[in-house]
């Protein structure tokens, strides 16, 4: 028998009103030669009925410690024999009953003729890493980890018809900022975040060019070193800081991020990009 050349392995516990759906997303876009697995990890609502009724589905369990041991534990001991595995968890789906909640909101808004005074904001709080540069889960400088959605719709920002897409670097910072600028409140003092209101209206030639990205050890997720992390508009560069003054432990990381956006190619060791380090490190 050939081993599968991809499995999906699905991590859950009480997602029994998520999973049929990312599992009908799955088997619609699976090869024959894929393999699913359904890991879960306690569940006491209908997750474990709703996985057996999918005849291709193998069904692991192992009640949740750490998410170190955890995948460790999908990887190693549950008999993947696959090239390659694609983590999705069951709650990256958006469940219908969501969907509906927020149409009756928009309903009620549009009964009360309040839509068009009314500021909707669409964001996420973190970005993840699915497998891209051999990880998972988030913390980490990449790409994937560190940038979200913000979707904003209000007619006195930009008129509903035509919409705008804002090419410079927004931060969830921004947001406070922003809201407080559209409600015409007072703005607020010492912090680190700014309004992108006039970006949007007629642009903003001072906007950033960079921002800091930092995140600190946590015993929990071992897999993650320290982060120091400047982004820019071109380069991104990023090491891992030991903490007690000696060298780093970790190889830095340099990306072009304006012709390698899924940073495939770290420049770090190339001579030829010697200045580019030392102006990014002094940002930094």
């Amino acid at each position: 028998m050939t081993a599968p050349r991809v499995t999906v392995y699905v991590p859950c516990r009480n997602y029994g009103h998520f999973l049929r759906e990312a599992l009908d997303s799955v088997v619609a876009q699976s090869l024959p030669d894929w393999e699913l697995i359904v890991f879960d990890e306690g569940s006491t609502d209908d997750t474990l009925a709703i996985a057996a009724s999918f005849p291709n589905a193998r069904v692991v369990q192992r009640p949740f410690d750490t998410h170190a041991r955890q995948w460790r534990f999908a990887v190693e001991e549950t008999g993947i024999a696959s090239d390659w595995v694609l983590r999705l968890d069951a709650d990256y789906m958006v469940e219908p009953a969501l969907r509906d909640e927020i149409g009756k909101v928009v309903d009620a808004l549009d009964k009360k003729r309040m839509r068009d005074n009314t500021l909707i904001v669409f964001m996420s709080d973190n970005g993840l890493l699915n497998g891209e540069h051999g990880m998972v889960d988030k913390r980490t400088a990449h790409e994937p980890s560190m940038r979200i959605v913000q979707v904003v719709r209000f007619p006195k920002l930009t008129p509903v018809d035509s919409p705008k897409v804002i090419d410079q670097q927004v931060l969830t910072v921004d947001v406070a900022p922003s809201l407080l600028e559209l409600c015409s409140a007072p703005a607020l003092d010492r912090i680190h975040g700014r309004s992108w209101v006039s970006l949007v209206r007629e642009g903003d030639p001072n906007w950033r060019k960079a921002f800091l990205y930092h995140y600190n050890y946590e015993k929990q997720f071992p897999y993650t070193p320290n982060v120091r992390c400047v982004r820019g508009e071109t380069w991104k560069y990023s090491h891992s800081p030991h903490g007690d003054g000696t060298p780093d432990r970790h190889k830095a990381e340099l990306y072009n991020i304006e012709f390698d956006p899924e940073e495939r190619h770290n420049l770090i060791d190339k001579p030829k990009y010697a200045e580019v380090v030392k102006t990014m490190q002094q940002e930094l």
